[in-house]
């Protein structure tokens, strides 16, 4: 959960232990009716893709003073929380217990959950190779 989620909530105080992986922590869409989108001419397409891009930089640059400000909150407002930041070791440790994630979900969900993952992995794809 995004830290401002956890302030807001106030989570810390029935699970004090606050973990920071570094695997991203918030998700915004833009969405448009399809009809609508597909409408546009090349041109207004470009447009919309440049504004949500500027949208985006936008929000997570908001995103993360709020999350700055809400850790202080947190941290002012209870002495039993603890915050542990992973170090690139201690995430390797996930990423390799990564694969037996996968099968326990794949056993669970079958063709359906094959099918999300799989889109899942190309759109993280997509993103990284934008990056």
């Amino acid at each position: 959960n995004p830290i401002f989620w956890i302030e807001s909530g106030g989570l810390y105080e029935v699970s004090p232990h606050l973990t920071f992986t570094g695997h991203g922590w918030f998700t915004t869409a833009m969405m448009a009716n399809q009809d609508f989108y597909e409408g546009l001419s090349d041109e207004d397409k470009e447009l919309v893709q440049e504004a949500s891009n500027a949208a985006y930089d936008h929000t997570i640059e908001h995103i993360k003073g709020l999350a700055d400000d809400a850790l202080a909150k947190i941290q002012e407002a209870s002495d039993e929380v603890t915050v542990t930041r992973l170090n690139e070791e201690q995430i390797q440790a996930f990423r390799e217990r990564a694969p037996q994630v996968e099968e326990a979900f794949l056993e669970m969900t079958g063709d359906r959950g094959e099918e999300l993952l799989q889109q899942f992995k190309a759109d993280l794809e997509a993103v990284n190779s934008d990056s």
